[in-house]
Order: structure tokens, then sequence, then C-alpha cells
């Protein structure tokens, strides 16, 4: 698999999330105005838009984190960041909850979000998401049934394997490569209902 530039990916990242912020906006707006029009009443229609909208809303902030360019030395509040994962977890299968100082860097926020994606993929009869970040370390970690804990794509965040990744799995190939650029090891632990991550 040859890699692209941490830097690079961030900047295609935060351009595509950029572009979709109007138009889903758009969208928002006019359910609104719909919304006015009918004095303030809606149909099962509208409300699954609505529904789907803020879903979308919901994914484009987590992606502009998780794949958006971090510059050096900015932070962001944990309440934003609780807040997004709130927004996401909402009619889910997964919920995500954030512990940690109220502050985070950036960069921090970025590798957990990364890492949130990763063990999502690990649960396809839903669970439980849990970041944590004490001190220096990051804790990232996922309890449910039947986890996916074999599934080769693992490998991609501790070795420099070459291997083909495909496009729902690039979080895992660019998870190492932003924590590389930070010089931070990735620990991976498995049991038998619970994956965790810990960058260090």
């Amino acid at each position: 698999m040859k890699r692209v530039a941490p830097s690079l990916a961030a900047l295609i990242g935060s351009r595509i999330c950029h572009d979709l912020v109007s138009p889903i906006g758009a969208i928002s707006n006019g359910l609104e105005l719909l919304s006015l029009a009918n004095n303030g009443t809606t149909t099962p229609e509208l409300e699954l838009v609505r529904e789907s909208c803020d879903h979308a809303n919901a994914r484009l902030k987590y992606f502009r984190i998780a794949f958006g360019l971090a510059q050096p030395g900015q932070e962001m509040p944990a309440r934003e960041l609780a807040e997004i994962l709130a927004d996401l977890s909402t009619g889910s299968r997964v919920t995500v909850e954030w512990s940690g100082p109220e502050v985070v860097s950036r960069g921090e926020a970025q590798m957990a979000f990364l890492a949130a994606m990763c063990l999502e993929s690990a649960m396809p009869r839903g669970g439980k998401t849990t970041i944590t970040v004490s001190g220096d370390a990051l804790t990232v970690s996922c309890a449910g049934p039947a986890l996916r804990t074999r599934a080769g794509f693992w490998s991609a965040l501790t070795d420099d394997s070459e291997g083909e990744l495909s496009p729902a799995e690039v979080q895992f190939a660019l998870l190492r490569e932003v924590a590389n650029a930070q010089e931070r090891r990735i620990e991976i632990a498995q049991e038998t209902e619970r994956l965790t991550l810990t960058l260090l």
C-alpha cells in the first residue's frame, strides 16, 4: 500500500468536509422553513429526512476531526468532543463516550477518533466504545458481542505491512501514519468481548 503524507490526506479530508457543510446546512434550513409553513407540524417523511440530515451533520463534524488538518498547538475542549460523539451515537448500535481533561490537543482528538473508527469495524453487532485520555496515554476500548478481533487489517496498526486496505479500512493506515508522525506507539490488547487500543 503506497503511503500518503498525513498532511496531504488531512488537506483532502478538510476540503471535502468543508464543501459538504453548506449543502447539508441548506437542507436543515429548508426543513425548518417547511415546518414553519405547516404551523410547526411535521410528517413522518420530513422527520425521516431531518434525522438523516442530523446524522450527516454529526458524521461531518466527526470526519473533520478524524481526517482534517490538525495544526501544531491547536487544542479542543473535551465538552465539544463529547457532544460530537453523543450526536454520532444517537440512533446508532455503537455508542462512544469521552473521558479526559477539559482540553486536549487536536492531534490527540484526531488519533482518538481514528481509533474509535477502527474499533467500530470490530463491532458488527454493536457495542460501546470508551475514549480515555490520561497523562501521556490515550486508551480507546470497545466492548460488545462477537467482536471481529482476528481480521488481518489490525496488523496495519503495528507493522509496516504494505498490504492493501479497502476504503472502509483507510482509518487503520491513517491512524498508524498520524501516530508515527507524533512519535506514538500503538498497542493492541484483545479479549473475548473487549478490544483495546493504547497509544503511548
